[in-house]
Order: C-alpha cells, then structure tokens, then sequence
C-alpha cells in the first residue's frame, strides 16, 4: 500500500512539474510593448544682466584719408578696425509670447592714434569714440538642455566722436585760456546717429543662475547729425564716416534661466 502511495505521489510531481515548465516556455514566447518615455523640453525662459564685451569692425577708409592731409600729417592708415567696446545688458522673458525676450542695452568705446613731434616738442592725438544704447527682441530655440539660439534684432541710437587735439608736453596754467592757439587746441566733431542690428547669440547656462554668450551681428546706421565743437552744424561730413560693420561679443550675465 505504502508502494502505491509514493508512486502516485511520484507520478503527480512529475506531471505538474512538466506543466509548470511549459508555461515558462510560454511565457518566453510572450512579448511584451516597452512604453515610450516622451522627454519634454520646457519652454525657454530667462531673466537676468550682466557684461558684454564686443568687438565692432568700422570701415576707417574715408576717416583715414582725411589724415593724411596737410594740417594732420598722420601716417597712412592710421586707424585700424576692430573697435572694442565695454557694455552692459539685461532682458527678461515675456511670459504672455512663449519664448520671446526683451532687453536694453548700451556699450561704448574708443580708439586713440598718436602723433608725437619731438622737434617742437608736441604731441597730436586723434580719438575716435563710439556708443550705442538700445531695446532688443529675442526668440528664444533651445537645442539641448542649458544651450539655447537665440536669433534676435536690436534697434536704438547712438553716438560717435571724432576729437583732435594738441600740446606741449607740459603747459602752464596761466596758459590755460579762452583762444587759440596753433600749437595748443581741441576741435570736436559729433554725429548722433539711429541703428538696425540683427544678431544671433548663442547662450550656455553654466549653472541656472549663470550664463555665458557668444553673439555675432551687423550695426546698420542711418540719419543723424553732426556738429563741431559743440555749436556748429558740420556739413559735408563724408558718408561713409558712419558706424556701421560687423561686431562679434562675448558675455557674462547671472539671473534665472531656465532652459
């Protein structure tokens, strides 16, 4: 009796072992869908300020010509591009236009050649200085996470200054007078002037409170006028004395960005 027992218990771990092992092969055959995890990228958003730094390449041709006449005597090709010019910027999203930003801006410069005489004992200077304050609007394209396109245009005014001036290289105050001298003077001629710059910056935040920038555009100027020495309408001041050209910028700015 006990024989029989132990085998029908035999016989029926072998046949629900064997059960058991064909549905593991089935379930080999099974397939499964794995689901698809969509990585959402936000929208780009940022607010802050910070520092530019910008080179500006200036057509110097007609500028340089006029130095070369008698009264100035300068070497040829005095002035040379780039221009690099100190700045500050700040901007924030619009939250009402997804992606858009808006911003102001100003930057200025110069750029100083010199002419030293040592016979008479007198040095003459030439200084070129320019600035340009503006509001810009930005579109915001982020390609990866903390790297954004930003395509934008900037529009405003600005200002540039031609200054020659000479003198001794010493002068005493009571030379310090309200005439003319041939050997000592300051003439100044200063032109206003509207612009137009479509750029493209890209921007990298470091961390989300710290970004980087490299930009490149093009200063388009029109209109303005000038004057000398403060008072007088200057007139056939060349057009091609203007402060359009390429310009290339490097920048740091802390806010938010979140992107």
């Amino acid at each position: 009796m006990k024989v029989y027992l132990s085998l029908i218990i035999i016989l029926n771990l072998v046949f629900f072992s064997g059960i058991a092992f064909s549905q593991d092969d089935r379930l080999d055959e099974l397939e499964f869908e794995s689901a698809t995890i969509k990585e959402e990228i936000p929208p780009y958003f940022a607010i802050g300020g910070g520092y530019t730094g910008t080179f500006i390449f200036l057509n110097f041709d007609a500028l340089n010509k006029k130095l070369l006449e008698q009264t100035f005597r300068f070497p040829e090709n005095s002035f040379s591009s780039p221009i690099f010019l100190s700045g500050v910027q700040g901007f924030t999203a619009i939250g009402i236009i997804p992606n858009v930003r808006l911003g102001f801006l100003g930057m200025g410069g110069s750029k100083t050649v010199e002419k030293n005489d040592t016979v008479i004992k007198l040095n003459k200077f030439v200084e070129y200085s320019l600035s340009f304050q503006g509001i810009s609007i930005d579109y915001g394209i982020i390609l990866m996470k903390s790297l954004a396109l930003i395509p934008g245009i900037t529009f405003g005014w600005g200002n540039r200054t031609i200054e020659v001036y000479q003198a001794p290289s010493e002068i005493s105050w009571d030379s310090f007078q309200a005439i003319g001298d041939i050997n000592k003077f300051l003439n100044r001629a200063e032109g206003n002037f509207y612009f137009v710059q479509p750029n493209l910056n890209f921007e990298y935040a470091l961390t989300p409170f710290f970004m980087i920038r490299a930009n490149a555009g093009y200063a388009l100027t029109f209109g303005g006028e000038w004057t000398f020495n403060r008072t007088a309408k200057l007139t056939n001041v060349p057009d091609k004395i203007d402060a359009s050209g390429l310009t290339v910028q490097l920048g740091l700015f802390l806010g938010l960005f979140n992107y």
